[in-house]
């Protein structure tokens, strides 16, 4: 249940231990257990690709009479009748961005990117006959460009023309030995090594997700295809063009899909990374190996299955982009995602029978969902609160159906006032208030947090008192889910030392590094705190002395530590740039590299000038070398050191860094008192 740690409401993260949504769930079609999506990038050329294509439409036409592929495009003329000739042999015709840059979010000029993204919305909208739904973020399979504002800022709204999509495929997919349900031939080389981790361009390529072949959500709106690895750019930087490894290791991965019962969305170009025939040698294999257990299918027939077959109609976005509604979770426990739904007509609950391999159907009591919280708070079983100014019921799924359960609602106050999911405005717009059930003890049971402008408390459910109790500690001082307007004011819930408990980065400024013991946060990092030359951050617990130099006209600043400091292993220095003032939901999906318990780890933002991307238009360097994610427009941070601070030389205890963020160091002392 490892889902319902977080409330409902923020976005689902993908990962080996997700509960699944496989393709017989969705693909409405007996007898298919895995899809194949075929997705071509960077198209600017018709008459390249039709060149590449052919031999792969080709085969795939002998399948079905289909040509099932999607290419993401960047710049075309609508116009060209070589587009009409695709669209009518099957293919779907998405987005790429107008531009390519790479990254997406590049120098920080957010209104460029999101430019970039409309133009090539507006563009694709303008081709006759095509309805494109899905994107691709550029060089996503090289460097981390999916950025997180890009989905919260950008993806989930519309474009002036009130244009938007519902399908992304920017997160790579890795099959790793860690997952016992895949045969140790399909994700392992005969020496050992593991089969796809090797062609990750670099140690800190954090877009990704692990033995997870399946669709996915992402801030409620956007439906994630996870990309497989490798991509063929991967592959030739890892073994050269044209590998027959690279096939080999592909057959592998669909091996391993159809065995999950998943999705193989591949990427590939045709910049002679792979030859055409290498790819039809693939569909080959699927086709004689699989048969019709092997669906081919393009962007838009996938979203539409997803619609009719998973949703009965019930798209993730209402005709106008904004939320419709709906929702994925496991709701009895076996591992596979169920769907709720409604909006404010229709209300469904469909839970997914494995055996039977089909859905049964039952009511959902409310009538909105969107100020719904959702969540276990009695052990082992989901429950549904919903308290605003107009609406207030709370419900618990026995298995089988919905009963109200109206106890869920007593206690719920912070100093005497109640406590409210949503509020409505004079104007009838509703103002989020800041709730959330997660589970922060780890206990398999949601506490309720409460994080606005005006109220900070934990609540602990007490099944002997039938009530919500408040607990002993609360959010740092300072911090809130939402702002007096319901807006999302920068809190996320991320655990970054993995320790299995919710550390919290609030706003880009602060992170605080969660305490096992009474569940106390301790500051681990300010920023934009104000320098001067000598000024020291200091700290009893460890003697740490850290003198920090004035900013210059550039924002260069240069820490280093004292000779004689002692460095303890827990100690966190981390440093956020300024272009991330806010971030998106998106953000705490993004996971960071595993870490040696007992080496402290260096977060910090790094300029262009320390690194540079590769060039796409040959993409045959790695950039592993230096700050390898530094200016990739996603999070902006960077893994540079993994070592005893302690332990290093004089030289390499001291960096520096080009920002206009300060930084403060400490090593876990107390920030804020209980009660």
């Amino acid at each position: 249940m490892k889902q319902f740690r977080v409330d409902a409401r923020l976005q689902q993260l993908g990962g080996r231990d997700f509960p699944k949504l496989t393709t017989p769930q969705w693909i409405g079609e007996p007898g298919v257990e895995a899809a194949v999506i075929l997705a071509v990038d960077d198209m600017n050329d018709p008459a390249k690709w039709e060149r590449f294509l052919r031999p792969i439409l080709n085969r795939l036409k002998q399948i079905d009479g289909r040509a099932p592929v999607s290419i993401m495009t960047v710049s075309i003329k609508p116009e060209d009748p070589q587009l009409q000739s695709w669209l009518k042999e099957g293919l779907s015709l998405e987005t790429h961005t107008a531009t390519h840059p790479c990254p997406c979010l590049t120098n920080g000029n957010f209104q460029a990117a999101a430019d970039t993204y409309n133009r090539c919305v507006e563009l694709m909208n303008c081709v006759p006959g095509s309805r494109p739904v899905a994107f691709r973020m550029p060089c996503c399979d090289s460097i981390d460009s999916a950025s997180p504002r890009f989905f919260a800022e950008i993806f989930n709204h519309t474009n002036a023309a009130g244009q938007f999509l519902t399908i992304d495929s920017s997160v790579m997919n890795i099959f790793t030995p860690n997952d016992i349900s895949l045969p140790r031939d399909l994700v392992a080389d005969a020496s050992g090594v593991e089969k796809f981790r090797k062609y990750i361009p670099f140690p800190s390529f954090v877009t990704t997700i692990e033995d997870y072949p399946y669709p996915y959500v992402i801030g409620k709106l956007c439906w994630e295809f996870p990309a497989v690895v490798p991509s063929d750019w991967e592959a030739q930087r890892h073994h050269g063009v044209n590998n027959p490894a690279t096939v080999a290791d592909w057959k592998a991965a669909l091996d391993a899909t159809v065995l999950k019962q998943g999705t193989m969305t591949m990427i590939f170009h045709p910049h002679g990374w792979i030859r055409n025939d290498q790819l039809v040698e693939l569909i080959d294999y699927a086709v004689q190996k699989y048969g019709s257990k092997v669906k081919f299918l393009n962007f838009r027939e996938a979203q539409d299955r997803l619609n009719q077959n998973l949703l009965t109609g019930h798209p993730l976005r209402a005709a106008d982009g904004s939320d419709n509604g709906v929702r994925l979770l496991d709701l009895n426990h076996d591992g596979f995602l169920d769907v709720i739904f409604s909006d404010g007509h229709n209300s469904k609950t469909r839970i997914w029978n494995p055996h039977a391999k089909e859905w049964i159907e039952t009511s959902f009591p409310a009538a909105s969902i969107p100020s719904m919280r959702l969540g276990i708070i009695h052990p082992d079983r989901v429950s549904a609160l919903v308290r605003s100014d107009s609406v207030t019921n709370a419900w618990t799924f026995d298995g089988h159906q919905w009963t109200e359960d109206k106890a869920l609602l007593s206690g719920l106050e912070v100093d005497g006032r109640p406590v409210f999911m949503a509020i409505r405005k004079s104007n009838g717009q509703v103002i989020d208030r800041g709730v959330r059930l997660r589970d922060l003890d780890g206990d398999g049971r949601c506490e309720l947090i409460v994080g606005n402008e005006s109220q900070n408390a934990i609540l602990s459910w007490s099944g002997e008192e039938n009530s919500w109790k408040p607990l002993s500690y609360k959010l740092p001082p300072k911090t809130s889910i939402v702002d007096s307007e319901g807006r999302d004011h920068g809190l996320r819930f991320v655990d970054v030392n993995e320790d299995g408990y919710a550390d919290v980065l609030f706003r880009n400024t602060s992170l605080f590094i969660c305490s096992s013991a009474g569940l106390i946060w301790d500051l681990a990092l300010v920023g934009r705190a104000k320098c001067s030359p000598g000024n020291e951050v200091t700290s009893a617990k460890s003697r740490l002395s850290v003198a920090t130099a004035a900013t210059t006209a550039h924002g260069s600043i240069r820490a280093s530590f004292g000779s004689k400091t002692k460095t303890p292993p827990h100690l966190r220095i981390l440093s956020i740039v300024a272009p991330l003032m806010h971030f998106s939901p998106a953000c705490s999906r993004h996971r960071f590299p595993r870490n040696n318990r007992s080496r402290p780890f260096t977060f910090v933002p790094v300029s262009k000038s320390s690194w540079s991307p590769p060039n796409r238009s040959s993409r045959t360097q790695s950039p592993s070398s230096g700050a390898p994610t530094a200016n990739s427009g996603s999070s902006k941070w960077a893994i540079i050191r993994w070592a005893w601070m302690a332990k290093a030389s004089p030289a390499a205890r001291c960096f520096s860094l080009r920002t206009r963020t300060a930084m403060a160091f400490t090593t876990n002392p107390p920030f804020f008192s209980k009660g």
